[in-house]
Protein backbone atom coordinates (compact mmCIF):
# COMPACT_ATOMS: atom_id res chain seq x y z
CA UNK A 1 0.00 0.00 0.00
CA UNK A 2 1.19 3.17 -1.04
CA UNK A 3 4.69 1.96 -2.01
CA UNK A 4 5.19 0.42 1.49
CA UNK A 5 5.27 -3.45 2.60
CA UNK A 6 3.27 -4.79 5.07
CA UNK A 7 4.04 -8.18 7.00
CA UNK A 8 1.49 -10.21 9.07
CA UNK A 9 2.12 -11.75 12.62
CA UNK A 10 5.38 -10.49 12.87
CA UNK A 11 7.08 -10.56 16.13
CA UNK A 12 7.99 -7.35 17.82
CA UNK A 13 9.61 -7.41 20.79
CA UNK A 14 7.43 -10.31 23.11
CA UNK A 15 4.17 -9.09 21.59
CA UNK A 16 2.61 -10.19 18.03
CA UNK A 17 1.15 -7.79 15.33
CA UNK A 18 -1.39 -8.15 13.38
CA UNK A 19 0.27 -5.85 10.32
CA UNK A 20 3.53 -3.97 10.61
CA UNK A 21 5.28 -1.79 7.90
CA UNK A 22 8.84 -0.96 9.72
CA UNK A 23 9.78 1.87 7.10
CA UNK A 24 6.33 3.78 7.85
CA UNK A 25 6.31 2.65 11.80
CA UNK A 26 3.34 1.61 11.73
CA UNK A 27 1.11 -1.15 13.07
CA UNK A 28 -2.87 -2.26 12.37
CA UNK A 29 -4.15 -3.76 14.70
CA UNK A 30 -7.82 -5.82 13.90
CA UNK A 31 -9.65 -6.35 17.28
CA UNK A 32 -12.07 -8.96 18.02
CA UNK A 33 -14.43 -8.92 21.06
CA UNK A 34 -11.67 -10.60 23.37
CA UNK A 35 -9.99 -7.06 23.48
CA UNK A 36 -13.26 -5.54 25.34
CA UNK A 37 -13.04 -7.68 28.09
CA UNK A 38 -11.50 -6.88 31.04
CA UNK A 39 -8.52 -9.02 32.38
CA UNK A 40 -7.50 -8.04 28.65
CA UNK A 41 -8.05 -4.00 29.11
CA UNK A 42 -4.71 -4.10 31.46
CA UNK A 43 -2.49 -5.98 29.06
CA UNK A 44 -3.44 -3.95 25.98
CA UNK A 45 -2.12 -0.73 27.55
CA UNK A 46 0.81 -1.86 28.28
CA UNK A 47 1.26 -3.26 25.07
CA UNK A 48 0.23 -0.54 23.04
CA UNK A 49 2.50 2.22 25.10
CA UNK A 50 5.52 -0.48 25.25
CA UNK A 51 5.09 -0.74 21.36
CA UNK A 52 4.46 3.41 21.28
CA UNK A 53 8.01 4.12 22.96
CA UNK A 54 9.83 2.11 20.13
CA UNK A 55 8.00 4.82 17.72
CA UNK A 56 5.26 2.92 16.31
CA UNK A 57 1.44 4.29 15.15
CA UNK A 58 -0.94 1.47 16.09
CA UNK A 59 -4.13 1.58 14.44
CA UNK A 60 -7.04 0.05 16.30
CA UNK A 61 -9.98 -1.29 13.45
CA UNK A 62 -12.88 -3.74 14.52
CA UNK A 63 -13.09 -6.56 12.80
CA UNK A 64 -15.93 -5.69 10.62
CA UNK A 65 -14.39 -2.70 9.52
CA UNK A 66 -12.84 -4.88 7.02
CA UNK A 67 -16.70 -5.91 5.42
CA UNK A 68 -18.56 -2.56 6.31
CA UNK A 69 -16.46 0.24 4.60
CA UNK A 70 -13.18 -1.24 3.31
CA UNK A 71 -12.35 2.63 2.02
CA UNK A 72 -12.41 4.11 5.62
CA UNK A 73 -10.29 1.21 6.43
CA UNK A 74 -7.78 1.89 3.43
CA UNK A 75 -7.92 6.17 3.83
CA UNK A 76 -6.84 5.80 7.20
CA UNK A 77 -3.88 3.86 6.91
CA UNK A 78 -2.86 6.04 3.88
CA UNK A 79 -3.16 8.99 6.37
CA UNK A 80 -0.61 7.88 8.14
CA UNK A 81 2.04 7.05 5.65
CA UNK A 82 4.75 9.10 5.13
CA UNK A 83 4.93 9.91 0.95
CA UNK A 84 7.04 7.17 -0.78
CA UNK A 85 10.04 9.73 -1.49
CA UNK A 86 10.04 10.64 2.71
CA UNK A 87 10.12 7.35 3.53
CA UNK A 88 13.45 5.63 5.32
CA UNK A 89 15.91 3.53 2.72
CA UNK A 90 15.32 0.01 2.85
CA UNK A 91 16.90 -1.97 6.35
CA UNK A 92 17.27 -5.46 6.38
CA UNK A 93 14.14 -7.97 6.85
CA UNK A 94 14.03 -9.20 10.31
CA UNK A 95 15.46 -12.46 10.65
CA UNK A 96 13.97 -15.65 9.09
CA UNK A 97 12.16 -13.76 6.11
CA UNK A 98 12.62 -13.98 2.78
CA UNK A 99 14.57 -11.22 0.89
CA UNK A 100 13.24 -9.58 -2.10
Amino acid sequence: MGGFKFRRQVPIEKYIVDFYCHEAKLIIELDGDVHAEDWKVETDRKRELRLKELGYTILHFPNDALYDDTGYFEATIRACLPSPCAASPRVPLPEGEGRE
